[in-house]
């Protein structure tokens, strides 16, 4: 069940916020926001000492500013330092 999200989400890649415009995912509230939420899931997994992802959070975070009103989608990040559960396939 879990790989269909994540199959979801990478494929859609090309409130708890971290910052005002995503939502900060956590093993606590993935089946609220993601799972049971019939919406879209656009989901960023990084780590905060990782190059690549510091790179793109910047980009991601604009993208997410501009969806805000979109209801239909939900536009996370999960710390994969913090939530290595989520992290692993």
């Amino acid at each position: 069940m879990f790989k269909t999200y994540l199959t979801t989400t990478l494929m859609f890649t090309l409130n708890t916020p971290t910052t005002a415009k995503t939502t900060q995912l956590t093993a606590d509230n993935w089946k609220e926001k993601v799972t049971d939420s019939n919406k879209g899931a656009l989901v960023m997994f990084m780590a905060p000492w990782c190059g690549h992802c510091k790179q793109m959070k910047p980009d991601f975070n604009k993208l997410a500013k501009k969806n805000k009103e979109n209801a239909a989608v939900v536009i996370g990040i999960v710390d994969c330092t913090k939530e290595e559960g989520l992290c692993q396939a």
